[in-house]
C-alpha cells in the first residue's frame, strides 16, 4: 500500500505545483517571451509532414510517431454511415471485429489479441467493464467522434493497464472557433433497415465555448445471404453530448463536458446447439461528466498542465436464454443479469521542456471501480412425469482501485535521430465486499493486488525528406478484471459455471516492431513488423464437469507485418492496399502442455482498390471500387484439442460521393457493399450482412 500512496503523492504534488506557476506566467519579461517563442520553435522542429496525433499523449506529427498509429478522420466516419464505433474500424490493418451476435455492440482486438487485452478510451479515459465475457463495449454514437487513433502493440506505458494489443482512444468533437457551427447527419442501411440520425451545435464566443449533440439509431433484424433474416439482431441507441468552457486568457482553460449512451440491444448466434439462443440487453446505459482545466505555456518550462475528474456510471441489464428439446425432456435456463459499475477518476499530465532537446512528459492518476452485481439463474425441466423447477441467485460487491504515475521523455538527437523513453509504475488493489454463493471451495482470498513497472523505448531517423524509419520495444500489462477474480458465470451454458480466482497474476507482455513511413505528395506508405510475446494469460481451466475457474495458464507469441501503401496519379486515380499478414501461436497448460498456430488467427487481411476524385466547378465526384479479403482460420480447443476450420472470403465493394456547397459542406454517399451477397463471417457466432446498400447526407453550415 506504500507504493500506492507514492503514486498518489505524485499526483497530488503535480496538481498542487499549478497554482504556484499559473500566479508567476503573466509576469514574464519580453526576454522570457523571446525564450518561449524559441523553445516553441524547437518544440515544433519535432515536427514533419503528416497528420497530427495524440499516440505519444501530445499532439505530434504522424511521421515522427515511433508506434504504428491508424487515424479514421470524421470525414471518414460520416461517409462511411458507420452506427457503430467498430463498423468504423473494420478496415484498420491489425484490427479484428469481434462479432458475437450482438449487432450494436461488437468489440475489437488489436494484433490477435481480444477485447479484453484492447485499451478502449474516449478523451483519454477509460470506459471500464469488469463483468462481460465479450470484453469492453463501445457505447458512444461514431456521430460524435472527431477522429479515432488506434496505436497498435504494447503501450502500457503511456495508456495503462489493458493495453497489451493496443489503444483504441476516441477523441470526440469539440467547440468550433466561429460562433455558430451546426452539423447534421443520416444514413440508412438496407442490411437491417437501420436508420440513424444526428445533430449537434457548438461554437466560441469572448471565450466561451460550447457544444451539444444527439443521435439515435433504431435498426431491425439483420440479413444474411443463407439464413436471410435473422431474428434477435435489432438494436437501438441514443446519444447525447455536451461541453462548456471559458478561456480566462491565454494560458487558463476551465471546462465541463458529458456523454450519454442508452442502448437496447439484442443478440443470438446461428451456430449455438440449443434449439433456441438469444441475449436480450434492454438496458445498457453509460453516463459520464468530466471536468477539466487546462494550463499552457505557463513559463519557460513548464508547457502544459491538463487536469480531469471524472465520474462515469454504467448498468446493463441482461436476460441468455437457453432451450433445448431432446425430444422426452424440454430445458428452459434464463440467466439474469443487474451489473451497476461506478467510476471516480482523476488524471494529471505536465508537459515540460527541458533545454532545447528535451520534452518529458510527467503525469499520475487514481481510478475506483465499485462493481455491485445481480446474477439469477432460472431452471425449467419439462418431462412426461412432470415439471421441475429451480432458480439460484448470486450477488456480488466488489473494487479496483488502480493508481499509477508515468514519465516519457523524447530527446532531439544528431543525425536527425529522435529517441522516446519511459516508465509507469501502475498498482492494482481488488476487494471483494460481499458476495452470495460466488466463491469457489478453496479459494478464500477476498483481497489481492498487483503491482508492476513497464518500459518502452523508441528511436525515429528522419533524415531522409518526406519519411521515417522507426523502432520501438514496448511492455504491456493487464490486471486481472473484477469478474476473474471473484464473479460466478453461467451465461450460454445450461450446466457448467466458470468462477473467478482472486489469486491471479496480472498478464504481461514484450512487443518489438521496426517500421517505415513515407508521406509525399503522391505516394504515400507504412510499413511495420512486429513481434510479440505474452505471459500468464487468463484463460480458463476445467475442474469438474460442472466447474471451471479462470487461471493464468497460456502463453502467446505473435508475429507479422502490417502495410499500408497508395499512389495518387495526376488524373485522379489513386490505387491502394492496406494488408495485413499475421501469425499467432498459442501455448496452452490444461493439464498437457499444447502449442498451436492454429489460434483462430487469419493469415492474411486486406482491402485494396482504386479511387477516382474529381473536382468539377460545383461539386466533387469520389468514387472507390474495393475488395475485402480474409484467409481461412484454424481453431484448436484448449481443453480437447478438437480443431475447428472457418473458412476465408472476399467481397466486392462500390462506393460514390459528392461534395457540394461553396465549402463542399454538404456530402452525400451511397455505398453498395459485399456486392456478390458473399455469405462469410469475421467471427464465428453470426454472418455478416449481405449484399446491402447505405445511403449517407451530411451537412455543415
Amino acid at each position: 500500500m506504500k507504493k500506492s500512496k507514492l503514486a498518489l503523492a505524485i499526483g497530488l504534488s503535480l496538481i498542487m505545483g499549478v497554482n504556484s506557476v499559473y500566479a508567476a506566467a503573466d509576469d514574464q519579461t519580453t526576454d522570457n517571451e523571446q525564450q518561449k517563442s524559441d523553445a516553441q520553435s524547437t518544440k515544433e522542429a519535432v515536427k514533419t509532414k503528416g497528420i497530427e496525433v495524440t499516440a505519444t499523449r501530445v499532439n505530434r506529427e504522424l511521421l515522427q510517431v515511433p508506434l504504428s498509429v491508424s487515424v479514421v478522420t470524421e470525414e471518414q466516419i460520416s461517409k462511411s454511415g458507420a452506427i457503430t464505433i467498430a463498423d468504423a474500424l473494420k478496415d484498420v490493418p491489425g484490427i479484428s471485429i469481434n462479432n458475437d451476435g450482438t449487432q450494436g455492440i461488437k468489440r475489437m482486438g488489436i494484433r490477435g489479441e481480444n477485447a479484453f487485452r484492447t485499451l478502449v478510451l474516449v478523451d483519454g479515459q477509460k470506459i471500464s467493464e469488469h463483468k462481460s465475457m465479450s470484453g469492453s463495449p463501445l457505447l458512444i454514437s461514431p456521430s460524435q467522434v472527431s477522429r479515432i487513433e488506434v496505436i497498435k502493440g504494447p503501450s502500457s506505458v503511456l495508456y495503462g493497464s489493458d493495453a497489451i494489443g493496443g489503444v483504441i482512444n476516441i477523441i470526440t468533437k469539440k467547440p468550433k472557433d466561429k460562433p455558430v457551427e451546426v452539423d447534421l447527419g443520416m444514413s440508412y442501411d438496407t442490411a437491417n433497415k437501420g436508420l440513424s440520425e444526428s445533430v449537434g451545435v457548438s461554437g466560441k464566443v469572448n471565450g466561451f465555448g460550447y457544444r451539444l449533440g444527439a443521435a439515435q439509431t433504431r435498426t431491425g433484424d439483420l440479413k444474411t445471404p443463407d439464413d436471410g433474416r435473422v431474428e434477435y439482431t435489432d438494436f437501438s441507441q441514443k446519444n447525447l453530448d455536451g461541453m462548456l468552457s471559458y478561456d480566462f486568457n491565454e494560458h487558463f482553460t476551465l471546462g465541463v463536458n458529458g456523454e450519454y449512451y442508452d442502448g437496447d440491444i439484442n443478440g443470438t448466434t446461428t451456430q449455438s446447439i440449443a434449439d433456441e439462443f438469444y441475449v436480450k440487453v434492454p438496458t445498457w446505459k453509460r453516463s459520464k461528466v468530466n471536468v477539466f482545466a487546462e494550463l499552457n505555456d505557463l513559463n519557460d518550462y513548464l508547457a502544459r498542465v491538463r487536469i480531469d475528474a471524472f465520474h462515469q456510471r454504467t448498468q446493463k441489464l441482461m436476460v441468455n436464454h437457453i432451450k433445448t428439446n431432446t425430444g422426452m425432456v424440454t430445458v428452459n435456463v434464463d440467466n439474469n443479469a443487474d451489473n451497476r459499475l461506478i467510476t471516480n477518476g482523476i488524471t494529471t499530465q505536465t508537459e515540460w521542456q527541458l533545454g532545447e532537446n528535451n520534452y518529458l512528459i510527467a503525469g499520475a492518476g487514481f481510478e475506483h471501480d465499485d462493481l455491485a452485481a445481480e446474477t439469477s439463474t432460472d431452471t425449467k425441466v419439462n418431462m412426461p412425469m412432470g415439471a421441475i423447477s429451480n432458480s439460484k441467485i448470486t450477488t456480488i460487491h466488489s473494487a479496483q482501485k488502480t493508481a499509477y504515475g508515468f514519465l516519457s521523455n523524447e530527446t532531439l538527437l544528431p543525425a536527425d535521430f529522435t529517441a522516446s523513453y519511459g516508465l509507469r509504475y501502475t498498482y492494482v488493489a481488488s476487494d471483494l465486499y460481499s458476495t452470495n454463493g460466488q466463491t469457489y471451495t478453496g479459494e478464500t482470498t477476498a483481497d489481492s493486488s498487483n503491482a508492476r513497472t513497464v518500459f518502452n523505448a523508441g528511436l525515429v531517423w528522419s533524415g531522409l525528406e518526406d519519411q521515417a524509419f522507426r523502432f520501438n520495444f514496448g511492455q504491456g500489462f493487464r490486471a486481472p478484471l473484477l469478474q476473474e477474480r471473484y464473479a460466478v458465470t453461467t451465461m450460454g451454458s445450461t450446466s457448467s459455471a466458470l468462477y473467478g480466482n482472486p489469486n491471479l497474476k496480472a498478464e504481461t507482455s514484450n512487443s518489438y516492431e521496426l517500421g517505415w513511413r513515407y508521406s509525399g505528395d503522391s505516394f504515400s506508405a507504412d510499413i511495420a513488423g512486429f513481434y510479440s510475446v505474452a505471459d500468464n494469460y487468463i484463460s480458463t481451466k476445467q475442474l469438474s464437469d460442472t466447474v471451471s475457474m479462470y487461471y493464468n495458464v497460456d502463453k502467446s507469441t505473435s508475429f507479422g507485418i502490417e502495410t499500408e501503401l497508395s499512389y495518387k496519379f495526376d488524373m485522379g486515380v489513386t490505387p491502394y492496399t492496406s494488408f495485413t499478414y499475421m501469425r499467432r501461436r498459442n501455448e496452452f497448460n490444461e493439464g498437457v502442455v499444447r502449442k498451436t498456430y492454429d489460434s483462430n488467427t487469419p493469415k492474411y487481411t486486406s482491402r485494396t482498390g482504386l479511387r477516382y476524385t474529381h473536382d468539377f466547378d460545383v461539386f466533387t465526384l469520389n468514387l472507390d471500387g474495393y475488395a475485402r479479403a480474409q484467409s481461412a482460420r484454424d481453431e484448436v480447443s484448449n481443453t480437447s484439442g478438437e480443431k475447428t476450420h472457418h473458412g476465408g472470403f472476399t467481397t466486392a465493394n462500390f462506393e460514390v460521393s459528392g461534395s457540394f456547397g461553396d465549402k463542399r459542406q454538404y456530402v452525400v454517399s451511397v455505398a453498395w457493399l459485399n456486392m456478390l451477397n458473399k455469405q462469410y463471417y469475421l467471427t464465428d457466432a453470426l454472418a455478416e450482412a449481405g449484399s446491402h446498400v447505405v445511403l449517407t447526407f451530411n451537412a455543415k453550415f
